[in-house]
């Protein structure tokens, strides 16, 4: 009976299907054999595609929870991906199921579709579209079906999917607009009633009408018939009461949103907790509460994904009342646990980093701004504000460096001869204490590797089966004799053969060198300083390094207490007299920031201690224009920048030291220095530019010229000097070797060469062919302090040179000078470099 059954419905398909399978004919069985396939074939697998690329998305996606989410998720615009891979292959597989449906199952006969389910795969098409971010596309397969299918059943759900295309393509007003007319025109169910409104919130949200968004939301979230976009919906709509500065509402609908428990993500619920610890009211709040709630979440197994975000909250808990030790143990707990969310690794960093600094702990806090870095976005205002923070630090370690050690030093250097024993036999003492603690360790690590070698049945009496012996061995060859290489006489730091009794010799030496001096109270009492002049150099590079500190704590962290501890600090160390006044000017500017008492104090002082310095009339005149005042900073480098463009190199360098002397202590110091490096080096060649470079570099480090200083030093400077001259090559037929010919003077021969210049201008006017020396100039250039050279330019071969001085040797009532070469253009740039003319040979030419 029933094997009858399956042989008459297999025979009626294979009826159906030759009688059906044209798409041509307007007959019933042809209708709905074409829209039966396309629905319960070809579109089922395709919707069943889109479904698995939406679930793929909601759990790959990574909402960033520290700025409005958006209210639907989608891929990344510019995600980078492989050689042929796709964003979503599932979203690929659902467009290939719609265009399949439509190129084989569609039914246009006589301009009208007869197959009821094509608009359906116009809908589906346009979906997968849009998933796979091609918007154009997208837009048009739904516009087809609101063109086509003006009374469909699923004319409502086009229009929405058209809008979320204009949504996206930033075209927010116009989906507002033609939004709101779906409510007027149509009969719209309720879940669609939820997703138009979940999109005007999208729009209001990119346009920053968050009134207008938290409408549309709250309307959005009560609709809806989805759990999960419930949660979602309710925590946006948080996250814009918290925008609006409406706390009390926003922690409202958290509530809302941890009511729903695990009817929606948990994901959701936990950042709820957070938004919600993030609003506490410090003043007011029960503070033991709020530690209750955060610690409870921390034990809750079902918690575990969530624990770096709950450990960071835990150890802003702890920083805002003030328990540092506890707060940092659970910001390095957070970044144990850290997860996919490098925002929330960078505070962690952050905080951790800010704490080592506020310890004096410089760099180890550098360590931790690097880190924080790492997790940031470069395009973003925090990022570039870290970076910046980070780049001072690099001063401030440098600086403190100097401080401390010059510090110990000079501490060090005003003991009496007992104290110095007293404090050197200390470090002795906690040298062998530490020595004696490391071999201990050792001992001990070889006795454990014993035991658990008996205890495995492993022990031998031959040396190298027995684990503990051998790490015994390695560790005395290594604290006697050190790393050393496998080969011939490796106990011998050179290679020459020596007497057995000599080897003997250096064998006991070894034991003891580099390890009994320091040891010794002689050892330390030669390191410490003894010549007055050494001493004082100490002295004031470490005010220098106090000095620098105050003005960067000042101006560039506004730490104003530790810019002013600093400059005191130098104040009481009998500084050097060009830095105290510039210092007591800086020190009042910090003053009026935390005590305006003492800053009017400083301010008196200066003013009748120093009446006639600039920053007496500042102080008395805070409005003056300084800077229009003939030995203002600015002027005086606009007059070197002046001076130096009109290649007047000798006055800079007359006039430099004493303006460097004059703002001693000031920014402008340093500029001064950079100014006089160059025309050091434009006089005197690259060695002399090179050892003005390394003073700005040791002297200035913290400024800016100080670093370009550096980066010059290590980079183009190393490259120019491995430059020499060029040898002299035969002419190549089509080549053009550029050629100078240069004419030396001194500074009292100018007047000679000008009249020259003159007359080659003439000769080369009256000319036969004067266009043949159409490329000739002349220029004047210097060479050092007393020689100046003029240059005829342009003449590109031997062949030309011959020609032109041909020229010029025939004219008549045209003397060529005696001292003259010719020179590479190439070869011409060398000896500007290098001021090396005594070096140069010039080649034999015609």
């Amino acid at each position: 009976m029933n094997t009858g059954r399956y042989i008459y419905f297999a025979g009626l398909v294979v009826l159906l299907s030759v009688i059906g399978c044209s798409r041509k004919k307007d007959k019933f069985i042809n209708r709905n054999f074409h829209a039966l396939t396309t629905k319960y074939n070809i579109l089922y697998n395709g919707y069943l595609a889109l479904e698995a690329g939406k679930l793929e998305l909601e759990t790959t996606y990574q909402d960033n929870y520290w700025e409005i989410l958006p209210v639907e998720r989608m891929q990344e615009k510019d995600a980078v991906l492989l050689p042929g891979q796709q964003k979503n292959a599932n979203f690929e597989k659902a467009e290939e199921k719609a265009t399949k449906a439509i190129q084989k199952h569609s039914m246009n006969i006589g301009g009208r579709e007869k197959n009821s389910q094509i608009d359906e795969a116009f809908l589906l098409l346009g979906k997968a579209r849009y998933y796979d971010q091609r918007m154009i596309p997208a837009m048009e397969a739904f516009n087809y079906v609101l063109k086509k299918y003006p009374t469909g059943s699923d004319i409502v759900d086009a229009k929405i999917w058209r809008e979320k295309v204009n949504i996206r393509l930033d075209n927010n007003e116009l989906a507002l607009t033609n939004l709101k007319k779906i409510f007027k025109r149509n009969t719209v169910e309720e879940q669609e009633h939820a997703d138009a409104r979940a999109m005007m919130a999208e729009a209001y949200i990119n346009l920053r009408y968050y009134d207008s968004a938290v409408t549309a939301l709250s309307m959005a979230a009560d609709l809806t018939k989805k759990n999960e976009e419930r949660g979602r919906y309710l925590f946006i709509l948080g996250q814009l009461y918290n925008k609006l500065g409406k706390t009390a509402k926003a922690n409202a609908t958290f509530d809302k949103v941890i009511g729903l428990n695990r009817k929606s993500p948990r994901v959701y619920m936990i950042n709820a907790y957070i938004q919600k610890a993030r609003n506490f009211d410090w003043n007011r709040g029960d503070r033991n509460a709020l530690l209750g709630m955060l610690e409870k979440l921390a034990k809750n197994r079902e918690n575990r994904p969530y624990l770096d975000l709950i450990y960071h909250e835990l150890g802003n808990w702890y920083l805002n009342t003030d328990n540092i030790n506890v707060a940092a143990d659970f910001y390095n707990m957070s970044l144990a646990n850290k997860g996919a969310d490098r925002f929330l690794n960078a505070q962690n960093y952050m905080r951790l980093a800010e704490m080592q600094f506020n310890d004096v702990a410089y760099k180890q806090a550098g360590k931790y701004y690097d880190s924080t870095l790492i997790n940031l976005n470069e395009n973003t205002k925090l990022y570039r504000s870290i970076k910046k923070k980070r780049d001072n630090l690099d001063d401030v370690i440098y600086f403190e460096d100097v401080a401390r050690v010059n510090d110990s030093i000079l501490a060090v250097v005003a003991m009496n001869d007992d104290e110095k024993t007293t404090y050197f036999q200390r470090i002795i003492d906690d040298i062998e204490a530490q020595r004696a603690a490391d071999e201990e360790k050792r001992r001990l690590e070889a006795l454990k590797l014993a035991n658990d070698a008996k205890s495995k049945g492993k022990s031998s009496s031959f040396y190298f089966y027995n684990e503990s012996t051998v790490l015994f061995g390695v560790n005395e060859f290594q604290r006697k004799w050190g790393e050393r290489q496998l080969e011939d006489e490796w106990r011998l730091s050179n290679k020459n053969t020596i007497s057995e009794e000599e080897l003997k010799k250096q064998q006991e030496d070894t034991d003891v060198a580099g390890t009994e001096d320091i040891l010794t109270l002689d050892y330390y009492f030669n390191q410490v300083p003894s010549d007055s002049l050494v001493i004082d150099s100490i002295g004031h590079a470490r005010n220098y390094a106090y000095y620098q500190l105050g003005l960067i704590y000042y101006a560039k962290f506004k730490e104003y207490r530790l810019a002013s501890k600093r400059l005191e600090e130098m104040l009481a160390s009998n500084p050097d007299e060009n830095l105290i006044l510039p210092a007591e000017y800086n020190l009042y500017k910090i003053y009026l920031e935390i005590v305006p008492y003492k800053a009017e104090q400083i301010k008196n002082k200066i003013i009748s201690e120093h009446p006639n310095s600039r920053y007496a009339l500042l102080l008395q005149n805070p409005y003056a224009e300084i800077k229009d005042d003939a030995n203002s900073p600015d002027q005086v480098m606009d007059f070197y920048v002046r001076l130096f463009d009109d290649e007047a190199y000798w006055l800079i360098l007359e006039q430099i030291d004493e303006d460097i002397a004059a703002f001693s202590g000031e920014p402008i110091m340093s500029k001064l220095e950079m100014m006089k490096a160059s025309t050091i080096g434009r006089l005197r060649g690259l060695a002399a530019y090179k050892e003005a470079l390394n003073y700005v570099a040791l002297n200035y480090p913290a400024s800016e010229e100080g670093k370009q200083a550096l980066t010059l030093l290590q980079g183009i400077i190393r490259t120019l000097e491995q430059q020499k001259f060029a040898e002299d090559t035969p002419d190549k037929e089509g080549e053009v070797t550029p050629w100078k010919w240069v004419f030396t003077y001194d500074s009292a021969g100018r007047g000679n060469v000008e009249a020259f210049k003159a007359a080659v201008e003439e000769t080369i006017k009256n000319a036969e062919k004067p266009e043949l020396y159409a490329n000739i100039t002349f220029s004047y250039d210097v060479y050092d302090e007393y020689t100046g050279f003029f240059v005829i330019h342009g003449l590109r071969s031997k062949a030309e040179i011959k020609l032109f001085k041909k020229l010029l040797t025939d004219a008549k009532d045209l003397q060529i000078p005696d001292h003259s070469f010719f020179i590479t253009s190439g070869n011409y740039t060398i000896l500007q470099i290098h001021k090396n003319l005594k070096e140069y040979k010039e080649p034999n030419l015609p």
